[in-house]
């Protein structure tokens, strides 16, 4: 039979396969404890007389008066507490009342303001003029807030820190020069492209590296905003400092000396202002959090300030990643460099909890790029991607992801290469202007009346895969222009569209499920129909259900092709085809060799089932010897009277077939039950009971209890029916339900797709159903006894 599987279909089975990623050093779970004991450590050494923390640091300095307060107060807020709380509030009036002398403590003082309410801000207006009033004319700072001839990077760092946290609060003095800031740095930068201690010829410092980096970028923000690209001279040096973290990075000391945890909190500022996620081929954070957490003894972590440092670095840099910005080498992907920065400050204060956002290119693995819902891509030119990122981004698409495509200066360059881009990828989807009942248009903002066309979507009827703007929305971010309202209440929208109002976890949290490292018990063929029209609705859900699957009972699916040639590829020449060695019963033929007595290694195996069976038509399925098909549509379908009857010769050959109305709202799955009443001479389709094996999970090896299951938020405040059962029903064929209807979504549940719209079932849920479902159609004999 003529394998019509295409070079990109091949691919990203491939990417697939190898999609989970390494093992996490350190969990999420396990940073929350580790966060509580630093909080436990720290109260317990407040001075409870004064509710000062000086007593931390040590040394007694004068100069040093509120700044290990202010230190710990600003990691204790940035770890979840309240500034209200009694411990807090003393800490804040003991800095309130204390006049600073340090610069050092000055700077700390101004993040304790500007994370309070705005009736603290005075008090973050008189500490920046402090800084403002300290520096020289080359913004060189020295130790006490006092001018003088020597400086050092260091104090340098916080006092741009404590600026940098005004500037948040759009407390901007006339008087200080961001030119003159990034003047300096560029002129004291090394020869390697890093930092040290001062302006003389020395080892660069890693934590001074981290200073200058965002030095750079706060003064890019300030200066440069309202540019339409960014600044040459700024950007090769950040460039240059970059090339040194991505040469000397690591996480358990500070590379050319220095204080370690000091450092590490300086690589997540960094972090924050430039998004990049890993340096030396290491994510900073993971790698941080993991030397963090075997230093902690008694919940403290080294001696003086450092367990505060180290609060601030797990409880900042932990907070949930909800966009990566594409990094495409060979495109000018980064005109706006603080395009998505700024949007992550606004929607952070929007919705009164902090965000975070990361740099990433398309040779990272699928499960890492979907860790978050959303891909942004923005340029001035044509993008043309190579056929291995084409099908990474397609295969980050089909596991859940939207792209959100932003065209710098309006280019029709890179308009119209998105949307030949999207037609290649989805050659059965038609782009489309935004409609004024979408979601995207006023979902929680409305864009406003006739704004509607300012925005194009790549739609597979049950939810966007490809958002494009027309104008450049990414410049009205990063300049803050605000009053320019359209694209601020399009981000709101997308932001609550794609997250189900704000529901994200936290950066650790693995949102893709990893296939276990274990041989197969079973396998079996998961077909997907296809007829004329909108069949193929999220092909990436056999990925995620098949993964639960196995790793729940070992049973292999073998999901069926799309069928689909693409423009400019040629159909793969037949090579090892698994159709050829399946048998009736869905197993290999022991003459063509046993699967379960292979003993190749895993490698060679997956390479062996990157070719799935040929696609099923419709039509077709009655002599069909595949066990389970999977037929999915969102609007009404007619059935043909050949589809009809190979749907009717199939259910009494004992095949089984789940229908389902991906996104949970359209015509189709009531369109078919109601061709199926005649087609099948059967009443109506009937809920399956709580003790079905179906629900109940019993006699199922691997099978779920759903006999109570969650239903998405929006189905539960916009849907009529009230319940936690499972609406699972079928039409029953030789006393076995045969035809499995589930008028509510489970595709999109099962890839954790998060879009405010959609009608079904939890993921969690989703996945208990699915799973239950191929076990029992894998389970002749079972279904046979009934």
């Amino acid at each position: 039979m003529l394998n019509r599987l295409s070079a990109l279909v091949i691919a990203l089975l491939v990417i697939f396969s190898a999609a989970g990623g390494p093992a996490l050093a350190v969990t999420d779970e396990e940073i929350g404890k580790a966060i509580k004991q630093m909080q436990d450590y720290l109260y317990g050494e407040q001075d409870k007389a004064t509710g000062s923390w000086d007593k931390l640091h040590g040394q007694g300095n004068d100069r040093e008066i509120t700044g290990p307060t202010a230190l710990v107060v600003t990691a204790l807020i940035y770890s979840g507490e309240s500034y209200q709380r009694p411990e807090l509030s003393k800490a804040i009036a003991y800095i309130r009342a204390n006049e600073p002398k340090g610069t050092y403590t000055t700077g700390l003082r101004c993040h304790v303001w500007s994370h309070l309410p705005d009736s603290f801000k005075p008090l973050l207006d008189a500490d920046v003029t402090r800084l403002v009033m300290a520096a020289n004319r080359d913004t060189t700072i020295h130790y006490e807030l006092k001018k003088e001839k020597s400086w050092d990077h260091s104090t340098m760092q916080y006092a741009l820190l404590g600026m940098w946290e005004g500037a948040k609060r759009q407390v901007r003095p006339s008087e200080w020069s961001w030119q003159e800031v990034s003047d300096h740095w560029i002129k004291t930068q090394q020869d390697d492209g890093g930092w040290g201690y001062n302006d003389k010829k020395e080892e660069s410092r890693g934590s001074m590296v981290a200073a200058g980096l965002t030095a750079l970028s706060v003064a890019q923000q300030e200066v440069y905003r309202r540019t339409p690209t960014a600044n040459a001279a700024i950007t090769k040096s950040i460039d240059r400092g970059l090339e040194w973290l991505n040469k000397n990075f690591v996480a358990d000391k500070s590379p050319g000396g220095g204080q370690h945890i000091y450092y590490l909190y300086g690589m997540e500022r960094v972090a924050l202002a430039l998004g990049y996620k890993y340096y030396n081929n290491k994510d900073w954070y993971e790698s941080g959090a993991s030397v963090i957490l075997r230093k902690l003894k008694g919940g403290k972590v080294g001696d003086g300030p450092d367990t505060a440092f180290a609060l601030m670095f797990l409880s900042r840099g932990r907070v949930p990643v909800w966009i990566t910005k594409l990094q495409i080498d060979g495109t000018n992907w980064n005109n706006h460099p603080n395009d998505i920065y700024f949007l992550n400050q606004f929607l952070s204060d929007y919705r009164e909890g902090e965000l975070n956002w990361q740099v990433l290119g398309l040779d990272r693995p699928v499960a890492e790029l979907r860790s978050t819902p959303i891909l942004f891509l923005s340029s001035e030119q044509r993008v043309e991607l190579s056929d291995e990122h084409k099908a990474k981004l397609k295969a980050y698409l089909d596991a859940g992801g939207l792209l959100l495509a932003n065209p710098d200066g309006a280019s029709q360059a890179f308009t119209s290469s998105m949307i030949k881009l999207g037609e290649e990828m989805y050659p059965n989807l038609k782009w489309r202007t935004l409609s004024e009942d979408h979601p995207l248009f006023k979902g929680h903002d409305s864009m406003g009346p006739g704004n509607a066309g300012q925005v194009r979507t790549l739609s597979n009827g049950a939810r966007d895969l490809i958002v494009m703007p027309l104008r450049d929305f990414g410049y009205s971010w990063q300049s803050e222009t605000r009053q320019e309202g359209v694209p601020w209440d399009f981000a709101v929208n997308l932001f609550v569209y794609a997250t189900d109002r704000g529901v994200l976890e936290n950066r650790l949290v693995p949102r893709v499920e990893t296939r276990e490292q274990k041989k197969a018990g079973d396998e079996m063929v998961l077909g997907r129909a296809r007829y004329e029209g909108n069949w193929l609705i999220e092909p990436g859900v056999a990925k995620a259900w098949g993964t639960r699957v196995f790793n729940r009972a070992g049973l292999d699916l073998i999901p069926t092709d799309d069928g689909i040639i693409r423009p400019g590829e040629k159909p793969a020449q037949p090579e090892a085809k698994v159709q050829d060695d399946v048998k009736k019963d869905g197993k290999k033929d022991n003459k063509k060799g046993d699967k379960k007595s292979d003993k190749k290694d895993d490698k060679k195996k997956d390479d062996e089932k990157t070719e799935p069976p040929p696609v099923l038509d419709l039509a077709e399925i009655g002599k069909s010897d595949v066990k389970l098909i999977h037929l999915t549509g969102v609007e009404a379908l007619t059935l043909s009277d050949a589809q009809a009857a190979a749907i009717k010769q199939y259910a009494q050959r004992g095949g089984t077939i789940l229908v389902e109305q991906v996104g949970g709202k359209g015509g189709f799955a009531e369109s078919i039950k109601k061709q199926l009443r005649d087609v099948l001479q059967a009443g109506d389709n009937v809920a399956l009971p709580p003790d079905h094996p179906l629900i109940s999970g019993a006699g199922l090896t691997g099978g779920y209890d759903v006999s109570q299951v969650d239903y998405r938020r929006y189905s539960v405040l916009n849907v009529t029916f009230k319940t936690r059962r499972p609406r699972l029903a079928a039409f029953y064929v030789n006393n076995r339900p045969a035809v499995l209807i589930s008028e509510e979504d489970l595709s999109l549940g099962a890839l954790d797709v998060r879009y405010w719209g959609i009608n079904g079932y939890s993921p969690e849920s989703a996945l208990q159903l699915l799973t239950n479902i191929a076990l029992y159609a894998n389970g002749g004999s079972l279904a046979a006894t009934e």
